[in-house]
């Protein structure tokens, strides 16, 4: 309906430096506007404040680290990053065996999940019937979700033995024997190792890249690859020659993406690499990388000297990680401006019959091992998820939820755990969303013109994907450090850091999905700036803001790493911040590493309450994001 419906039709509105409205309707006495001389401006002040807060994080974690390990890079210089010894007796530090086995397991993660999230994306877009793709889809995504330690214990427990009664002997068998080659399949099987870290790692970013991969996949215009069908090509011979060609540099930048979820992971690592600070030209031989030494050493590390070798390794992933994030995003921000979009141009063989029948034999072949790779990432979700169950439920008893941690021997339960995880992530989350909101309100509302905004969108998503790890080394440096102890503040302080991305990246989203008529009609009729975002823009995106909040939830509930360096544990009861305090990630962590069976029976019973958590968390966000910007 228009305005004329009304019986006024509205001029062409001014907005003054403050955001109000001036102007008059025909056929009506000039409205009065609602004049804000003080509220807009502070309003578009305080959201910067939060903006600059995020634009300035990365520089100040950089700092902190440079900080800390100074006392490291004065005494070993460059050859710490050459140096194979780790000796903390002698106090001779060198960065080689963490580096090299962080590096050597992300490229065999790349190597296995690459291919495998090609054809999952393959057959979601291309073979899947409508209908199919979003439940598939959402199996795949749920990989994401599990928490990293559940992906460590089930290695450990459940993998790697599988692993080393059939996998291991067959390689060493066969590959073995093969000249050159052969050396990287070397040793006794053991289970553990890197090649079993890299491969667990691969099934974790699987579905990062899969999502990439998709979404790029979907980018390419219909029209092409109907010429293309038109033209007599097959589906393989589209996805290759058609849909790869205009979105590669996409598919690069997810690529790119995972490696960077790779380089950083720490539970999943530090479960099954083994653990050994020494080099071995064997894949099947115990490592070790900077995530899973800092894990394992950093809480028992005594000396300046030693600190700050650890602190070192966290600059070096920082670093890595950074620029691999940073070319990751470049790539991806490449095809959004529109590089892929080119002239593409297919030569098809003749229509022989022989070529034909190898041509569609071909097709056959590889669409088939597209829903290989399909199957591959269902089972392994269901082989964790039933493992899962089946080693937990034992554990859920009563006493669980209200019995404190036991010592090795005893019957206990996880009251403490439970009941400190629940208050830090709460503090945490009531730290870092109103922060993310506000930063997120100036990049979509205010951001439209300078550099703050598309700079901050830059970092923030750096920051979304960094490693966890060294959120934790960031707070111990800047926290922990100067108070001289652990404590719950300091994990919940850590925790908002990581839920603050989280939520700036879905306000700014979903804030820029609310329709500009919606803002224009709220300035028409007088309102100032803050109040239409206030009681416009954010009741329209409330949706998707929530989602947002109940992400960044499941995402904190399932950390462990930045815990371990913040607030510790304790196991006693405790409701003071001050003081070490329980949690439930790094009680699973400390008891699955355990002989004792007893612990490793609580640690799955934790294990079941996080992924339930999460799991729940991520259906809840879902449903919440289901119903948009109203």
């Amino acid at each position: 309906m228009s305005s004329s419906d009304h019986g006024i039709t509205l001029t062409m509105l001014d907005i003054d430096s403050t955001g109000s409205a001036t102007g008059t309707a025909r056929g009506s006495s000039p409205r009065p506007v609602r004049q804000s001389t003080w509220a807009d401006p502070l309003f578009r002040r305080v959201t910067q404040f939060f903006a600059l807060l995020v634009f300035s994080l990365l520089a100040a974690i950089m700092v902190s680290l440079m900080i800390g390990s100074w006392p490291s890079i004065k005494a070993f210089g460059l050859g710490f990053i050459f140096t194979p010894t780790w000796d903390p007796v002698k106090e001779r530090f060198g960065a080689l065996v963490p580096i090299y086995g962080t590096l050597v397991t992300s490229l065999i993660a790349m190597v296995i999940a690459v291919p495998v999230s090609f054809g999952i994306a393959t057959f979601l877009t291309e073979l899947a019937p409508p209908w199919m793709r979003r439940p598939l889809a959402t199996a795949i995504e749920l990989l994401a979700a599990i928490p990293s330690i559940i992906y460590g214990m089930w290695g450990l427990f459940v993998f790697a033995p599988w692993f080393m009664d059939h996998a291991q002997p067959f390689l060493i068998d066969t590959v073995g024997a093969v000249p050159l080659l052969g050396a990287l399949f070397q040793g006794p099987p053991m289970g553990i190792g890197m090649l079993t870290a890299g491969i667990i790692l691969a099934v974790m970013v699987i579905p990062y890249i899969t999502a990439v991969m998709r979404d790029v996949f979907e980018l390419t215009p219909p029209m092409l690859k109907e010429t293309a069908y038109g033209l007599g090509a097959t589906t393989w011979e589209v996805v290759w020659r058609v849909v790869l060609p205009y979105t590669k540099v996409g598919v690069v930048g997810g690529i790119m993406l995972g490696l960077g979820r790779a380089l950083g992971e720490t539970m999943a690592v530090t479960f099954v690499i083994g653990n050994a600070h020494r080099l071995s030209g064997s894949l099947l031989a115990p490592g070790n990388s900077i995530a899973s030494a800092l894990a394992n050493e950093f809480t028992e590390a005594v000396g300046d000297l030693y600190t700050a070798a650890l602190i070192e390794l966290g600059l070096i992933l920082f670093l890595i990680t950074s620029i691999v994030l940073a070319l990751s995003k470049l790539l991806l921000l490449r095809l959004a401006r529109g590089e892929g979009k080119k002239e593409l141009t297919m030569a098809l063989e003749p229509r022989d019959p022989v070529l034909y029948r190898r041509r569609r034999r071909t097709n056959a072949i590889m669409m088939g091992i597209a829903g290989l790779a399909l199957a591959f990432g269902l089972g392994a979700l269901g082989w964790i998820l039933v493992t899962l169950i089946g080693e937990g439920i034992g554990a859920m008893r009563w006493s669980l939820f209200t019995q404190m941690t036991p010592p090795p021997g005893s019957d206990g339960g996880l009251a403490n755990a439970i009941f400190g995880s629940i208050l830090m992530a709460g503090v945490g989350t009531a730290i870092g969303t109103p922060i993310g909101i506000l930063a997120g309100t100036y990049l979509a509302e205010f951001g439209q013109r300078g550099w703050l905004a598309p700079a901050t969108r830059f970092i923030n998503d750096m920051l979304l994907a960094a490693p966890s790890i060294i959120i934790g080394l960031f707070v111990y440096a800047v926290y922990v450090a100067q108070a001289k102890h652990f404590s719950g503040w300091a994990g919940a302080f850590a925790l908002a850091l990581i839920v603050i991305p989280v939520v700036v990246r879905t306000t700014d989203d979903m804030l820029r999905l609310v329709p500009n008529s919606l803002r224009e009609a709220a300035v028409a009729l007088g309102s100032p700036a803050w109040k239409m975002i206030t009681m416009v823009s954010y009741r329209a995106a409330k949706a998707g803001i929530v989602t947002g909040i109940l992400l960044a939830i499941a995402r904190i509930s399932g950390e462990t790493a930045p815990l371990l360096f913040t607030a510790l544990n304790n196991q006693f009861w405790s409701a003071d911040m001050n003081r070490p305090m329980a949690n439930l990630p790094v009680v699973i962590f400390q008891f699955a590493m355990s002989p004792y069976e007893d612990w490793q029976r609580l640690a799955w019973g934790g294990a079941v309450l996080i992924t339930v958590t999460v799991l729940l968390l991520n259906i809840l966000a879902r449903t919440a994001f289901k119903r948009g910007p109203q």
